[in-house]
């Protein structure tokens, strides 16, 4: 834990049962006071819960269900007193189908395990997800409903457990991977696709939906595309302001993939409803893909 405003470290955690191979750190989060941190391969994996006014540990979380490699932990998010945990090679559907799990923090137990309703064989439910209030999104990224691993999302109401949208981008191809990361803020979602063919082969793109309606409101795409870019890697969102990561991405005319970030002022979407259709936010490009 680092202090972002002097860049002091405060606290080193540690799970206080973690061995060797265990890969605690392999998913992160913070909310207020409070961080989770996910260890995927402690047999049938486990997230930690931390007080960060102390560095001190709270609890452990474990899924009820919990199978040897279900990778319970590979993802993870808090807001409040709430986390979610993702288990991306549950087989409660089939072989990797994947679940993931809502826990309260006050009880240290499952509220709702979540899954997708049309959940199948490789989809990986879980392996990326996030929570804001009392919405979940939750990536699929192998999807296969489209086309192959066209990937897809899915956004759930979590005092109920009950999935409120399926997510799929209006031009979506076999192996974009749609749900190679994303972001929830507020009343958009974004969702990287790293491996959208559109401009050049696995440049990628990222795509803002709306969480209320289950509207695509938004593709964003670089100024620079270029060959396995894989734009949309990794997305943050927070208010009006999105981030979108190019791992591969060469900088300035490099051969060397340096990778990039590019920073997208939403200020001027347009609120989804019946007099913006869709599309229409593809005209909004030329003003909102500035690089900062």
């Amino acid at each position: 834990m680092f202090d972002v405003n002097s860049g002091q470290q405060l606290y080193q955690l540690s799970g206080h049962d973690t061995v060797l191979g265990d890969e605690y750190g392999v998913s992160v989060d913070i909310s207020g006071t409070r961080a989770i941190v996910g260890a995927l391969s402690t047999n049938t994996g486990k997230a930690y819960v931390y007080d960060l006014t102390n560095g001190t540990q709270i609890t452990s979380l474990i899924s009820d269900d919990a199978s040897p490699n279900d990778l319970f932990g590979v993802a993870v998010a808090i807001d409040g007193t709430t986390a979610l945990v993702g288990a991306r090679y549950d087989d409660d559907f089939d072989t990797a189908s994947g679940s993931a799990y809502c826990l309260m923090l006050s009880r240290a137990s499952n509220c709702t395990k979540l899954n997708a309703h049309d959940a199948a064989w490789g989809d990986r439910f879980g392996m990326y997800l996030d929570l804001d209030g009392n919405t979940a999104l939750v990536a699929s990224r192998y999807d296969d409903d489209e086309r192959k691993s066209s990937g897809s999302a899915y956004l759930f109401d979590v005092d109920t457990g009950l999935e409120r949208y399926k997510l799929v981008a209006d031009d979506m191809n076999a192996n974009d991977h749609f749900g190679s990361s994303i972001s929830l803020s507020g009343n958009f979602a974004l969702i990287g696709a790293a491996n959208d063919y559109d401009f050049v082969p696995f440049g990628g793109s990222a795509y803002i939906f709306d969480v209320h309606s289950g509207q695509q409101v938004l593709k964003l795409f670089p100024q620079d595309p270029g060959v396995l870019d894989q734009f949309g890697t990794a997305v943050s969102l927070d208010g009006n302001r999105a981030l979108v990561g190019a791992m591969q991405s060469a900088f300035d005319g490099s051969v060397n993939a340096t990778g990039k970030a590019y920073v997208y002022d939403l200020n001027l979407v347009p609120e989804p409803s019946a007099a913006f259709p869709m599309l229409l936010g593809l005209t909004f490009l030329a003003w909102i893909g500035r690089r900062k």
